[in-house]
C-alpha cells in the first residue's frame, strides 16, 4: 500500500546507484534515442540524467522527489568510511552533482511518485527497472510488491523488459525474519508469474559483477 511505501521511504538509504554500476545491471540497448525508461526508487541515481543525455526518453519515479531540497543532504550523509571505499565516495559524489544538474534542467523527469500508483498511461515505457527497492525492500509485503509488479506490468509496452535487482536475496542491514519474509515473497511472485499471461517470459540470473540474482520480466505481445 502507498501508506507502507511512504513510511519505508522515510527508513530506507536513498538510492544513489551511478550510471557505470547501473549497466552492470540492467539491459541497455545501444541505440537509446527515444526509447523510454521508468527507473522506480530511483533516488539520486545520476543513471536517468546519462539515459537522457544519450536520447532516450527517461523517467524515474520516487517520494523523495517531493522535498529534493532534501537529497543532496540525504545522500551526503549516508557516504560513510565504514560503508563506501574512498573511490566509490568520490564516484557517488560525481554522480550527485550529475543528478542535481539533471533534476534542476529536467524537473519533468523526476516525479515524487510510488511504485505502487503512477501518473503514467498504459503501455507507456520500453524499460522499466528498480534497483534496490521493488524486490529489496518492498517486498517485506506480498500485496504491495504484487502491487507494484502489476502496476509496471500496466504502464509498459507490449513486448517491454521490467527488471528488478536484487531479487531473492537477503539485505544486509535487514533481520533473519525480515529477510525470511521477503524471500518467501519474492518466491510466490514468481509462482504468480508461471501463470500470468500478460508475462511472455522470466527469469533469475545472477549478475556476476555484484555476486546477486535479478529478476527480468518480458511482458507479452498483446
Amino acid at each position: 500500500m502507498i501508506d507502507l511505501e511512504a513510511y519505508l521511504g522515510k527508513q530506507i538509504p536513498t538510492s544513489a546507484t551511478y550510471w557505470e554500476n547501473g549497466i552492470e545491471i540492467l539491459t541497455i540497448p545501444e541505440n537509446l534515442t527515444d526509447v523510454s525508461f521508468l527507473d522506480i526508487g530511483g533516488g539520486a541515481s545520476d543513471i536517468t540524467a546519462n539515459l537522457l543525455l544519450r536520447g532516450a526518453n527517461a523517467f524515474s519515479i520516487d517520494p523523495a522527489y517531493k522535498s529534493r531540497s532534501d537529497l543532496k543532504g540525504r545522500i551526503l550523509g549516508q557516504l560513510k568510511p565504514e560503508n563506501y571505499t574512498k573511490e566509490n565516495i568520490a564516484r557517488i559524489r560525481q554522480g550527485l552533482e550529475t543528478f542535481m544538474q539533471s533534476i534542476k534542467t529536467n524537473p519533468n523527469r523526476y516525479r515524487a511518485e510510488f511504485a505502487t500508483h503512477t501518473s503514467f498511461q498504459d503501455n507507456f515505457f520500453d524499460y522499466i527497472y528498480s534497483i534496490n527497492l521493488v524486490t529489496a525492500y518492498l517486498d517485506i509485503d506480498l500485496d504491495t510488491l504484487n502491487r507494484a509488479v502489476d502496476e509496471s506490468i500496466r504502464i509498459s509496452k507490449p513486448g517491454a523488459t521490467i527488471q528488478y535487482f536484487p531479487f531473492l536475496e537477503p539485505e544486509p542491514s535487514g533481520s533473519l525474519v525480515i529477510n525470511t519474509q521477503r524471500i518467501k515473497n519474492d518466491q510466490s511472485l514468481l509462482d504468480r508469474l508461471s501463470k500470468d499471461t500478460r508475462i511472455k517470459d522470466f527469469s533469475v540470473r545472477e549478475i556476476e559483477f555484484w555476486g546477486r540474482k535479478t529478476l527480468t520480466l518480458i511482458k507479452s505481445d498483446y
